[in-house]
């Protein structure tokens, strides 16, 4: 398994100068660590939810971005998803939140975990590399495609929650946990604490309006 986190790879995420497909990559490969370290702090310490949204990703989009935003706002914030209404305007409230807060992003998290974290939800648009004009960040089409069914785990696309095998976690706790730097670490603990209601709002909705 490779180790995104060496010195090197660091480096390309917080070096202002770069901006290549090289850098994004390095993001891609500390992000997916990073989120699977919030979901197993999610599960492993403190009350854990019973489960997780296993329908729509942006469920668990929302619950991470929310926490985000309570972290440097230090309060709850309510913008969310509505699919009952057919409101998928959720995502760019969220940026629109996330910037209002200006200086106070910095209190959110270390610097290293914002600037991996803060791509994934921008709703900017990017020149595509391979020639096909704009398009969507690669940072938002990942989250589009792969969140849900690659990053969470083997979470299956069919069912209404999940909850992460104890063997996916312990794998996390091997070979990914003790790879975060201290200050990232302590950043997926606060974020999880902060997720966890967010959760529970969730499945509170899904429970009440899904039978299957």
């Amino acid at each position: 398994m490779n180790n995104p986190w060496t010195e090197e790879g660091i480096g390309k995420i917080l070096d202002p100068s770069k901006n290549d497909l090289e850098k994004k990559w390095a993001l891609i490969g500390t992000a997916e660590d990073l989120i699977k370290a919030i979901i197993f702090f999610v599960f492993r310490e403190g009350a854990a939810p019973k489960a997780m949204p296993g329908i729509l990703f942006e469920y668990v989009y929302c619950e991470l971005v929310l926490a985000l935003i309570e972290c440097a706002s230090g309060k709850p914030c309510e913008i969310g998803m509505h699919p009952e209404k057919r409101d998928y305007s959720f995502e760019e409230k969220l940026w629109k939140a996330w910037q209002n807060l200006g200086e106070a992003r910095k209190k959110a998290c270390s610097e290293l975990t914002l600037k991996i974290l803060e791509p994934f939800f921008s709703t900017g648009y990017e020149s595509d590399e391979w020639g096909d004009g704009e398009c969507e960040s690669i940072f938002s089409r990942l989250w589009k495609s792969q969140v849900a069914y690659t990053i969470f785990f083997s979470m299956p696309s069919f069912n209404t929650v999940f909850v992460p095998y104890a063997s996916e976690l312990e794998e996390v706790k091997q070979q990914i946990i003790p790879n975060l730097p201290p200050e990232v670490l302590a950043d997926c603990r606060k974020i999880s604490v902060l997720m966890k209601k967010y959760i529970e709002t969730d499945l509170r909705y899904i429970e009440s309006q899904y039978r299957w």
